[in-house]
């Protein structure tokens, strides 16, 4: 027997939060004729984009998630803001954050997120050629770093389990059903052979008509500066290796995490006693690499910084904190803990001003470095 519609007979929101509402519904089965109550979250659509680079590779985000209580990998993505088109919010949040823009934008279908108790929908967007246009754009309680992924290495990362955000998952396989993703059933498409979408099982058909070709003049859009690009690196990442020379010559490095400010320096904590907190006390200068661990030397990316460091005091290091702890918001229930004060005392503000930078991506062929020599 085919499934009727229930009659809803009351309808109340009992709670109001952030990112959804709480409503208790009671509506009546067609089969039995009984009364039932449910649970359902009113909540606003949402945007997830799956972007490809002019080299054909996948932008994806890495971002901690308090409900899993881990750090997910996920296409970039977020709520409509009111008064955006999906379309709208969907650029937005690539933007934001990942740096990323422009290129030829299709919209590709959409997902109910959860039907039995969420009432929205994911809409699912393909942007193919974006490219770094600048720095991202994290509101205070985001942290994120990029990744950028080859095709070929998509559908391993799901069987994996590398990603497992349900609508990421739905909407890799929207763009697997439309002829446009990886490798062994997911047909690859070549950065030459920008194919429109087909209906499915209709490889010369026309594009469906629910699917929409939304195509952008990156012609217009300036591409990044050498300088556009290293800060827009430090922003994506969290850890930093910081060399320091000590008063009798002998090296030292040490990692630690940081928060990049506008002008690219970068602010971290650290004990005053440790090694490189008395380099730095002293004077000396720095050198810093800022990168992630690769597998494949040939994915390399990465910043190297030369520069002065500095114990902060007073307005500058009220400014820092900010700046830190804007990035790190757990920090300040750390410091805050009566527990740990033994523990964190003589914990100082330390801030890095670079004046050199050098810009690695071995993406772009072997031993690719640009330097730049006034930061």
């Amino acid at each position: 027997m085919t499934p009727r519609d229930w009659q809803r007979t009351r309808s109340n929101v009992e709670s109001e939060h952030r990112v959804f509402r709480v409503r208790k519904d009671a509506a009546v089965s067609p089969r039995t004729g009984v009364e039932h109550e449910f649970d359902i979250l009113e909540a606003d659509d949402q945007v997830t984009v799956v972007a490809l680079t002019e080299d054909d590779r996948l932008v994806l985000v890495r971002q901690y998630r308090h409900g899993l209580r881990e750090v997910t990998l996920e296409l970039p993505g977020g709520l409509i803001d009111e008064g955006m088109s999906p379309e709208e919010a969907a650029r937005a949040e690539l933007r934001q954050e990942t740096g990323y823009g422009g290129g030829e934008w299709t919209a590709l279908g959409g997902l109910a997120l959860l039907p039995a108790v969420f009432t929205n929908h994911v809409h699912v967007f393909l942007a193919r050629g974006v490219r770094l246009l600048g720095e991202v754009e994290l509101d205070p309680g985001e942290d994120i770093s990029v990744d950028l992924v080859h095709l070929a290495e998509v559908r391993d990362m799901v069987l994996r389990g590398d990603i497992v955000h349900a609508p990421v998952v739905g909407a890799l396989f929207l763009w697997d059903l439309h002829g446009t993703g990886g490798r062994s059933g997911v047909a690859a498409r070549s950065p030459a052979e920008p194919e429109p979408i087909q209906a499915p099982g209709s490889p010369a058909a026309a594009a469906p008509a629910d699917v929409t070709s939304l195509e952008t003049d990156s012609a217009d859009v300036a591409p990044p500066s050498l300088r556009d690009r290293v800060l827009a690196l430090l922003r994506t990442h969290f850890t930093a290796t910081v060399a320091t020379v000590g008063e009798d010559g002998s090296p030292h490095a040490a990692t630690v995490f940081y928060a990049a400010d506008r002008n690219g320096r970068l602010v971290f904590l650290s004990k005053a006693d440790s090694r490189h907190g008395g380099d730095i006390g002293a004077g000396g200068p720095v050198a810093v690499t800022v990168a992630r661990e690769y597998a494949d030397w040939r994915d390399i990316q990465g910043v190297q910084l030369w520069g002065d460091a500095e114990v902060l005091h007073g307005a500058a290091k009220v400014r820092a904190m900010a700046v830190y702890l804007g990035r790190f918001s757990f920090v300040a229930d750390l410091l805050d803990d009566p527990r740990l004060a033994a523990r964190l005392r003589g914990i100082e503000v330390y801030r890095v001003t670079p004046h050199r930078a050098a810009l690695t991506d071995n993406r772009q062929g072997p031993f690719g470095r640009e330097v730049l020599e006034d930061l």
